[in-house]
């Protein structure tokens, strides 16, 4: 274990208290890096009647005198009934904290435009800031005018930042290739899975499966909507579908429209702490995501999560995802955004028990690679090399 301890201050411009995977993240990973004895502060955004034990209790984290939590004003859409979101007062309190503070250490950043703000006032406070990229933003813009925008932010952030994490090797590699940025300090740090979550006892040694199991959000690049399509031609199965997000009714009427609504349960928005208990009887887990950006890029969550668990998987043959999965080994892949592959990928596992348990116990052999413990580690290896340079 790294002991020497760092300084790292983590800004966050958005109320932490949330169920999207970012935040599940966020705070995990300043959990882990406190645990391997490194001081840190994470800034979060404002809510009222929050503190950090909320955030703990939210999280299924034990308080630990090396994480502590400081809120600043954010203003965001819908809330307080705020009719547009800034991340002005945020940056501006930001800044002033830093500068009044006179803090000492490392910036950790995952948010573009707040990196920009600070890579700009840098001189202010003169610390080291360390980016952690998730996708390719310019990949995802509407027009050609935003995707120029975006993609001149993004460059100035690989250009000024003191150093780059990239969450899978496919986005490091794009990375470098489109913003030539090939001698800036840059580390591949995947996503993890909760160090405890590897103990616990693997769910098909518990129970048999009952349903296919998607969890996470409803994002079209999720692909969603190609698992509900898929149950069309798998007749004898259900699917429990945990989340939520504006699509749902665009989704249950897809279910309809397919004549497998009555298959296809929506749990809605589910506690982190929670989702265990749907997963314990899942027969197969999905991760269907379609070959768009910021898919290409993504490390998702729950592919730890599921690894962990030791359910069967089947997934998108895509980047991030297979860098971590081995086809046939570890999970059965199929081509993105195909439905007789999703459905063919399904057959073979539900079709085939004593194949299913060997694919998901090698998965849960691999899940230990990829704890937060072990992120952790890196990060701070990483944070120290970039310091040392």
């Amino acid at each position: 274990m790294i002991t020497q301890n760092m300084n790292i201050i983590y800004p966050v411009p958005e109320p932490l208290l949330d169920t999207k995977a970012r935040f599940i993240q966020i705070v995990n990973t300043s959990f882990a890096v406190a645990m391997a004895g490194q001081s840190v502060k994470l800034i979060g955004g404002y809510q009222m009647g929050i503190d950090g034990g909320d955030i703990n209790r939210f999280f299924n984290i034990l308080p630990n005198p090396n994480l502590q939590y400081k809120f600043l004003p954010v203003l965001r859409k819908n809330f307080w009934l705020v009719p547009f979101s800034s991340n002005k007062p945020y940056e501006l309190t930001l800044l002033s904290y830093l500068i009044l503070n006179r803090a000492r250490g490392v910036l950790f950043v995952r948010h573009p435009k707040l990196a920009v703000f600070l890579l700009k006032t840098k001189a202010l406070f003169n610390m080291p800031v360390i980016f952690e990229a998730h996708e390719i933003f310019h990949y995802s813009a509407k027009n050609k005018k935003t995707a120029h925008i975006l993609k001149a932010m993004e460059a100035f952030i690989y250009e000024r930042s003191d150093g780059i994490i990239a969450i899978s090797s496919f986005l490091r590699d794009e990375i470098r290739e489109i913003f030539a940025v090939y001698k800036k300090p840059i580390s591949v740090i995947t996503n993890a899975v909760k160090d405890e979550q590897i103990g616990e006892v693997s769910i098909s040694q518990k129970l048999t499966g009952e349903y296919l199991f998607y969890c996470g959000s409803f994002y079209p690049w999720k692909g969603v909507d190609i698992a509900i399509r898929a149950l069309r031609y798998l007749p004898k199965e259900r699917l429990l579908i945990v989340g939520g997000g504006k699509r749902a009714e665009e989704l249950n009427r897809l279910a309809r429209e397919e004549g497998v609504n009555h298959r296809v349960t929506f749990t809605g928005m589910v506690a982190q702490r929670d989702v265990a208990a749907y997963m314990s009887k899942a027969k197969v887990a999905l991760i269907p995501n379609l070959p768009h950006s910021p898919s290409m890029h993504s490390s998702p969550l729950k592919m730890f999560e599921y690894m962990a668990a030791e359910v069967p998987i089947v997934a998108s043959n895509l980047p991030g995802i297979s860098e971590v999965l081995e086809n046939q080994e570890s999970a059965v892949l199929f081509e993105a955004g195909s439905v007789d592959g999703l459905v063919s990928a399904l057959s073979l596992v539900l079709n085939n028990p004593a194949y299913a348990t060997s694919i998901a116990k090698n998965a849960k052999i691999l899940a230990q690679r990829y704890t937060y413990s072990q992120r952790a580690q890196l990060i701070v290896h990483f944070i120290k090399e970039v310091i040392n340079k």
